[in-house]
């Protein structure tokens, strides 16, 4: 079947089918100081900056390096052009030293500065934060 349609081809006949273009998707969000002022740890509100020039990895679900995106001034990040599969994405703790974590995107306290993300085809996932506070 090729375009809802039925084909007959004869013996020895071929049949050229058109490129299936994958769909591809997305992986990012934000990193950012969460100050406390509102008593609302782990949540962003409204006033908090982002953390410029943090180091973010994305690695496949061998582990294996995939690319990597520094984040920008207001603390975003973007990997895009990503087919469907399992992530982690990690931020670099050299560049959060003296911060400790507020939030992270997959909840998994054994691992705060990595989340585990799960992208279908052509899913753009724009959620995957990070949240860090000063020590006081």
């Amino acid at each position: 079947m090729i375009s809802g349609r039925d084909i007959s081809l004869s013996s020895g006949s071929l049949a050229v089918c058109p490129e299936v273009e994958e769909l591809l998707g997305a992986i990012g969000d934000r990193v950012w100081l969460d100050s406390f002022s509102t008593g609302t740890e782990g949540v962003q509100d409204a006033g908090e900056p982002g953390i410029n020039g943090v180091t973010v990895t994305l690695l496949d679900a061998g582990g294996n390096f995939v690319a990597t995106a520094e984040t920008s001034g207001d603390g975003n990040y973007l990997f895009s052009g990503l087919p469907a599969g399992d992530y982690t994405v990690t931020v670099d703790p050299d560049d959060v030293a003296g911060l400790f974590p507020t939030f992270d995107f997959d909840g998994s306290a054994l691992t705060p500065d990595e989340a585990a993300v799960t992208l279908g085809a052509g899913e753009i996932n724009l959620l995957v934060d990070f949240g860090y506070a000063e020590l006081r």
